[in-house]
């Protein structure tokens, strides 16, 4: 049983510095990418024909790829970069619509005088009543 113990343990060591050295290996390019789609002043963004994007992608897409060449990435670790690329986006998202949620709720018991979520339909329509005049 303790062998045993001691063989899951030092496995699981194995996997932890595998995974260590992947994101040594990978976080970097992952920057590089951000850093080569941040700095690229024309980014097509929000509405934009087919045609933009594609053409404005296809100088990206060249550029990425001679750096996966240049930093010799090995084709298992495409997605994860990508992944990686996407990863602080994705928690900015996040922690902004956590923060304004909470502002929102301070809000609330701000001009209802009450713990967010106490509010009634009372409260909420002798509020709507005193800025009836507001457009």
């Amino acid at each position: 049983m303790a062998k045993a113990k001691v063989q899951k343990d030092a496995e699981q060591e194995a996997l932890k510095d595998l995974t260590q050295e992947r994101e040594d290996r990978c976080i970097p390019v992952a920057k590089k990418i951000l850093k080569i789609i941040a700095e690229k002043e024309n980014s097509v963004m929000g509405a934009a024909e087919r045609g933009q994007i594609v053409e404005e992608y296809d100088i990206i897409l060249v550029e990425v790829i001679d750096l996966l060449k240049k930093e010799e990435v090995k084709m298992i670790d495409v997605n994860y970069i990508l992944q990686l690329v996407l990863q602080p986006l994705a928690h900015l998202q996040q922690y902004m619509a956590e923060s304004i949620g909470k502002w929102e709720k301070k809000m609330f018991a701000g001009i209802y005088g009450k713990p967010y979520g106490q509010e009634t339909l009372v409260d909420l329509e002798k509020k709507l009543e005193e800025f009836a005049d507001v457009e």
